[in-house]
């Protein structure tokens, strides 16, 4: 298995090859599985255009992001929740880690308030952007 560490957009990805065929291939990519297809591949040195199809994956709901939710800055996997509905939080506060890249990230709240909902569970994978908090 091969891995890469690719920068698309600004975004930094890991990137690893479970398997290869020629014209498709099982990979990684922040810890989550995808099938790709590589159109017209004619050689491995060819940089081909990919298609996925994303396999068994829960994201949170996507909304605009403000001071009212805790929103996962990268890809990656929920391996914390410090706090729970009702519970008051404080600017700076703790609210959730996510694994990503093989590092854990503590996400804070942004405000003072109450936490309103967590809209993820421990283990779900989330995509950049996700609400996986709210506060209120």
């Amino acid at each position: 298995m091969k891995k890469y560490h690719l920068v698309v957009n600004g975004n930094s990805y890991e990137v690893e090859v479970v398997s290869y065929n020629g014209a498709n291939a099982v990979v990684n990519v922040n810890g989550e599985t995808f099938n790709v297809t590589l159109p017209n591949q004619a050689a491995p040195a060819a940089a081909p255009k990919a298609t996925t199809k994303k396999q068994e994956t829960k994201p949170a709901a996507q909304h605009s992001h403000d001071a009212n939710t805790v929103v996962a800055p990268i890809p990656g996997t929920i391996l914390k929740i410090l706090v729970k509905p009702g519970d008051t939080v404080t600017a700076g506060q703790d609210v959730i880690i996510l694994e990503a890249m093989k590092m854990e990230n503590t996400l804070k709240a942004e405000k003072n308030g109450k936490i309103k909902a967590i809209k993820v569970n421990v283990g779900d994978t989330v995509m950049e952007g996700d609400v996986l908090a709210e506060i209120e």
